[in-house]
């Protein structure tokens, strides 16, 4: 319901009484949408603070800003956080294929991980690219800043001396060479950026 224009030049208080009556009841149904009701002890405060989904908004230098947008890759509402006017980062999406997903770090950082298995005695490099192993990921478009790698045995190791390293890396993948003294060395790894 919308708030009625009263009063208006001229019109005398016992005509205006119900409609000024009937804004603050608008009002009061408006306020009480994730607030605590006026007259409870904890009045003032936030029971729950909906979003909804709406273009970037424009902040000011000294603002931080928090929205709900709706964004590629995940095409699911997210929440976003803008500094000032510096361009806004979202940091609620993710997404989980099996083993391997992504998922934003609160400090706008990108996590990925995934699992991998070397499937031969050659110590050839294995190749892994992000957006081949998890294909909704946003992608790296600054730095990679750290790939961890942990060896991954469903049974008995067969060969204690099995290992594996990082032998390149850029924003769109890495390359794990495997040593020669097994096959199908299996491994866990994850990658954050930005």
């Amino acid at each position: 319901m919308a708030l009625n224009n009263v009063p208006v030049a001229g019109q005398f208080l016992g005509t205006s009484r119900p409609l000024i009556n009937q804004n603050f009841s608008v009002i009061d149904t408006a306020f009480q949408v994730d607030h605590v009701d006026y007259n409870a002890p904890s009045q003032g405060k936030h029971e729950k603070v909906t979003l909804v989904s709406n273009p970037v908004p424009g902040f000011l230098a000294g603002e931080i800003g928090l929205f709900n947008q709706t964004a590629a890759p995940t095409a699911i509402p997210d929440l976003w956080l803008q500094r000032g006017t510096a361009a806004p980062f979202p940091m609620t999406g993710y997404n989980n294929v099996g083993t391997n997903g992504w998922t934003y770090l609160p400090s706008g950082l990108l996590c990925i991980w995934g699992l991998d298995t070397i499937a031969t005695a050659a110590p050839l490099p294995k190749a892994i690219v992000f957006n081949t192993a998890v294909p909704s990921f946003p992608g790296f478009t600054t730095f990679v800043g750290f790939i961890g790698l942990t060896r991954y045995l469903t049974g008995a190791p067969t060969n204690s001396t099995n290992f594996g390293i990082v032998q390149a890396y850029t924003t769109a993948g890495f390359s794990y060479y495997g040593s020669t003294l097994s096959t199908n060395i299996s491994f866990m790894w994850y990658a954050i950026g930005l």
